[in-house]
């Protein structure tokens, strides 16, 4: 799904950052899929480690999160603000 976001908005010319907890078992940072295709990523630490990262980059139309499920709790606030002016992805496994 975050490979298909990530194409579209290259597509639509959309400047789009992709950001994945820190686990390199699969890449130093890219994101890879089950079927392995890869798409760049920053690696960060948590929630106010993406928005240190945000505060650092060119500002992003689409802001993609893999492995949201990794996250500390901070995650859900911040992609609720960023959902206010940007379009946010988030892929994870849900727990109940």
């Amino acid at each position: 799904m975050l490979v298909r976001e990530y194409r579209r908005a290259l597509r639509a010319r959309k400047r789009v950052v992709t950001f994945k907890y820190d686990d390199r078992r699969y890449s130093e940072d890219h994101t890879t899929s089950h079927d392995a295709q890869q798409i760049p990523a920053v690696v960060v630490r948590g929630s106010a480690g993406m928005l240190e990262a945000l505060q650092r980059l060119s500002p992003a139309a689409v802001i993609l999160v893999d492995e949201a499920q990794f996250f500390d709790d901070g995650i859900v606030p911040l992609l609720n603000w960023l959902a206010r002016h940007h379009r946010v992805v988030a892929a994870g496994r849900c727990t109940s």
